[in-house]
């Protein structure tokens, strides 16, 4: 007996043999069996005296992982692979992170959307900001829009590079060197506005749309520096004499289809609302735009000095919308719309009628301009000067000719 006391001393003083309540225990935490219990703690601060030898699945377990079967495991919140030895499973960090890395940085993954949309200009641009809405991914997917086919504005190339910076160039942080995969897709993609600010059944614009559209255009919309300098070179020429302007925007032609409320003023209707919220709001001009020629030239004409215009290309056939009228050139006609969006998206206020223009100019204005933003149709049953105005019109109206006087 004190023999073999003695040989076992020997043996643990050349490190054959470890204490067993030592072994199973470092620094009062308590090593479980992989085995049998499916995950392990190791130590690191392990004193090396009372375990000389390490197997190398506790070598790889340096740190705490879940095994999962088919030879995975996660580690953190990295899916990574646990390769084979001889001897047996080892965790190699190190080529799995790295071939993690170069499979990410190895393949760019762009949707374009190819519109089939033949409508407006700022219909399409509803659009297209809902695929952005929709499609993009934080360093996943890119988007890309190709307006190369609108019947509406025909061109000979992609129109939204004429217009706009590519989506993808704003968002990526990727190298220019990498492999694109591009995916085309042409279906409709919806519309984030539900027709709000759009048609007579959508309403007035949402608040909640007004914030969501302002968001994806701060986001993915950068206009080309020529469309820029011919829109801050009108301001400069035309606006720059006034204090505080007032932008108007009078939707007619073809929307007599989908809101009846931009047709329920004439001509005279909309000049006497316009001054009086002028005189109400203390405006001492106003930016006119319209598709219909014949309405801004009697504004133009009646309130003098007080309006302005942009010179426009606009369809010679009297309620015949300008995007219809293919005779007339697609990319003058589109950089017009767009040069006066951002004229009125620059200005105090806006007075307008629904249309996916007006909804545009409130994405792209200033932060002071969808507070003092009103529709025509809720001025003209709101304003008790003008129904006492319209009132005057429709008796004067009924009156014989020869009793009429001359105000």
């Amino acid at each position: 007996g004190e023999r073999s006391d003695e040989l076992t001393k020997l043996m643990r003083a050349r490190g054959r043999v470890s204490d067993s309540s030592k072994r199973t225990q470092t620094n009062g935490i308590r090593k479980a069996s992989p085995c049998s219990m499916g995950f392990s703690i190791d130590a690191q601060n392990q004193d090396e005296k009372y375990s000389p030898y390490k197997s190398p699945r506790q070598q790889a377990n340096q740190h705490f992982h879940m095994q999962l079967p088919r030879g995975e495991m996660f580690v953190g919140i990295h899916k990574v692979k646990r390769h084979k030895s001889n001897r047996d499973w080892s965790l190699r960090n190190d080529e799995a992170e790295k071939e993690k890395h170069d499979f990410k940085e190895s393949v760019r993954k762009v949707v374009s959307w190819k519109s089939e949309h033949h409508h407006g200009l700022f219909s399409n641009f509803t659009l297209a900001l809902t695929f952005m809405r929709n499609h993009y991914k934080p360093d996943e997917v890119d988007v890309a829009i190709d307006w190369s086919s609108l019947r509406t504005y025909p061109t000979d190339g992609n129109l939204w590079d004429v217009l706009f910076h590519q989506p993808y160039a704003i968002t990526s942080s990727r190298r220019t060197n990498e492999k694109v995969h591009v995916e085309t897709i042409s279906y409709f993609p919806g519309d984030f506005t539900n027709l709000s600010g759009v048609t007579d059944y959508g309403g007035d614009i949402r608040p909640e749309i007004l914030a969501e559209g302002r968001r994806l255009v701060k986001k993915f919309i950068r206009v080309k520096d020529s469309i820029l300098e011919k829109a801050i070179e009108f301001v400069k020429m035309r606006m720059s004499g006034f204090r505080k302007i007032l932008a108007v925007h009078i939707r007619r032609t073809d929307k007599v289809s989908e809101s009846h409320l931009n047709f329920m003023l004439d001509y005279e209707d909309f000049r006497v609302l316009t001054e009086e919220h002028m005189k109400l709001f203390d405006y001492d001009g106003y930016f006119l735009c319209s598709d219909d020629q014949k309405l801004k030239a009697y504004m133009a004409k009646a309130s003098g000095s007080l309006c302005m215009t942009y010179d426009s290309l606009l369809s010679s056939k009297q309620g015949f919308p300008v995007h219809f009228d293919t005779q007339l050139d697609g990319y003058r006609k589109a950089e017009d719309v767009l040069v006066e969006v951002l004229c009125m998206a620059s200005c105090a206020g806006l007075l307008s009628t629904i249309s996916n223009v007006a909804n545009s100019v409130l994405f792209f204005g200033n932060e002071g301009l969808p507070a003092n933003h009103f529709y025509f149709h809720n001025l003209a049953r709101m304003s008790p000067s003008f129904l006492r105005y319209r009132t005057e019109r429709r008796k004067r109206s009924l009156q014989p000719v020869y009793e009429r006087t001359e105000d």
